[in-house]
């Protein structure tokens, strides 16, 4: 079953080496995620729109980022997304 937030592997692919397999918020490799949590980095929708799969609206984050910074605090959401965007600029 694909859920609405699926993102095709040929994207997340894409997103990853775009990212250079980091995280966009801390840095932490892709190594370094499935050493400690055994997952892969996860990509967040900046806009929060899960249709919008735009590979600009794609960050790659740890889950320790992606938890803390976007979907507990949603002020620190907005600072964190400004900052991801304007490293891309």
């Amino acid at each position: 079953m694909k859920y609405s937030w699926y993102i095709p592997e040929k994207l997340r692919t894409e997103v990853s080496e775009y990212a250079n397999y980091s995280c966009e918020v801390c840095d932490k490799s892709q190594a370094e995620e499935l050493m400690f949590t055994r997952r892969r980095l996860a990509i967040h929708h900046l806009d929060e729109n899960d249709q919008n799969n735009s590979i600009h609206n794609l960050v790659l984050v740890c889950a320790s980022c992606h938890n803390s910074h976007f979907h507990r605090n949603k002020w620190k959401h907005k600072e964190v997304n400004e900052q991801i965007r304007s490293s891309r600029i």
